[in-house]
């Protein structure tokens, strides 16, 4: 015992090696002030003090509810009860968490709206009818058993909602497995009950999904709107989305017969081909012959109001510096 006496003696006179008799007795005030506020609580810091206890020691105790305070409202920072934006995924969620205001404090999740990047271009039954009365226009309803691996936290009703949104992702975009572009999709139905395997961190389920697909037919002819014109080729649109070039050779110029081709036109092109690039697809084709003018915009030759200027001008006579 003699021995652990010793050595905390000595640890005490290391601690204070250095220090004058002032830095000493505030580091005192400190300890003592330490233990005096462990047992306190938040309001009651000054009152259990002695009254004793000088203005150092008070502003010490100050500082430390300052600081107290300050982490207090990093933890819990209280918004304004504004009405929480809609996700795409789950609806706008309120939370009731515990706060030091009125014991409760209302907590909205600061969740953005999806940006969803679906192409909207013509309607599932728009579609349905154009592969009725022209089965060579390219357009094929396809019905299509899909796998989807979705997260925990979507169990209940966000299901059919996460599937929605990941086949909106699809609409405009080259798929292999259906051999073309998905212009529209009809919806989903969920095919039996979800699965999960061994530890994995989502669950299994698959959905019947009917959609429609423009699937290019090889020296078929397509109606398209030209949206670009270069030296070299012309850039057009099917169907407001699916881009063919044409290339402006020979047969271009002749096809043209004197006629000038310009933004906006209704042409006809045939389809030689198609390249696919991270899920984007660009045919290609010939130009055959213009089947309907653009409108032409109005454009108005008025010119703008200008202002006249009633500034008083100087002349050589008026100069006053003689």
């Amino acid at each position: 015992m003699e021995d652990v006496d010793s050595i905390r003696k000595e640890s005490r006179k290391r601690k204070y090696e250095g220090l004058t008799e002032e830095q000493i007795a505030e580091k005192k005030a400190r300890k003592r002030i330490k233990k005096e506020l462990a047992d306190a609580s938040y309001g009651e810091n000054l009152a259990n003090v002695d009254e004793n206890a000088n203005d150092d020691e008070v502003e010490i105790i100050k500082e430390k509810k300052s600081k107290k305070k300050e982490k207090g409202d990093r933890k819990v920072k209280l918004e304004p009860a504004d009405e929480p934006q809609a996700d795409a995924v789950s609806g706008g969620e309120e939370e009731e968490a515990e706060g030091p205001v009125n014991g409760k404090v209302k907590v909205l999740k600061t969740k953005l709206p999806i940006n969803v990047l679906a192409v909207k271009m013509i309607s599932f039954d728009e579609c349905q009818r154009m592969a009725k009365e022209n089965a060579n226009c390219g357009m094929v309803i396809v019905k299509e058993k899909r796998h989807f691996a979705l997260s925990y936290h979507l169990l209940g009703g966000n299901v059919m909602k996460s599937i929605d949104f990941i086949l909106n992702q699809s609409v405009g975009k080259y798929r292999s497995v259906v051999r073309g572009v998905v212009i529209a999709v009809h919806g989903a139905k969920l095919i039996g009950n979800p699965r999960v395997i061994d530890d994995h961190a989502v669950f299994h389920c698959y959905a019947k999904v009917k959609q429609a697909v423009f699937q290019p037919i090889s020296n078929q002819n397509y109606e398209c709107v030209v949206k670009h014109i270069s030296n070299d080729y012309i850039s057009a649109l099917i169907l407001g989305a699916i881009s063919i070039t044409m290339p402006r050779d020979k047969n271009f110029r002749e096809n043209l017969r004197g006629v000038s081709l310009e933004m906006g036109d209704t042409v006809l092109a045939k389809y030689t081909g198609i390249s696919i690039n991270r899920g984007l697809c660009s045919l290609r084709g010939n130009f055959l012959k213009i089947v309907k003018k653009g409108e032409k915009k109005e454009i108005k030759d008025e010119m703008p109001a200008v202002k006249v200027n009633t500034s008083t001008k100087f002349v050589d006579t008026d100069n006053e510096s003689e």
